[in-house]
């Protein structure tokens, strides 16, 4: 099973990390992001899941809205839109906002859709602009 992370096929310690580090965040294991960001740089979260154009923050929003009592994605999403971001993050932040493949709607339409009140509070605590466009 693979976490679906993409990028140079020559990098497999940022794939292993990307994988390790989506594990992690499922469960909110924040303290192994952690160390994960401290090898590699806090970029994990900005890297594309797929040609789709599915990211690690939407695809860990999606896993929070299909499991809703999970505590774990939820601070795994704080921990992430708490962090400041690098050069090339910043001018990456559009990842947040990316649309979802087959809904029209960025990470904060998709928790709100799903009805999923904790995320969406998370997700404008963090900073998302509900007015942004995808």
């Amino acid at each position: 099973v693979t976490s679906g992370c993409e990028g140079n096929v020559d990098d497999w310690s940022a794939l292993f990390a990307c994988s390790i580090a989506y594990a992690a965040a499922k469960v909110g294991s924040v303290r192994a992001l952690y160390i994960l960001e401290e090898f590699h740089g806090p970029g994990l979260w900005t890297r594309w899941f797929d040609d789709s154009r599915s990211n690690f923050i939407g695809n860990l929003v999606l896993y929070a809205c299909r499991f809703p009592v999970l505590e774990g994605p939820l601070s795994s999403v704080r921990h992430f839109l708490d962090q400041e971001p690098t050069e090339t993050e910043s001018s990456d932040i559009y990842t947040l906002y990316v649309e979802h493949s087959g809904c029209k709607g960025n990470n904060l339409h998709v928790a709100a859709a799903r009805g999923h009140k904790s995320l969406v509070e998370v997700l404008l605590e963090g900073g998302m602009d509900p007015t942004e466009r995808c």
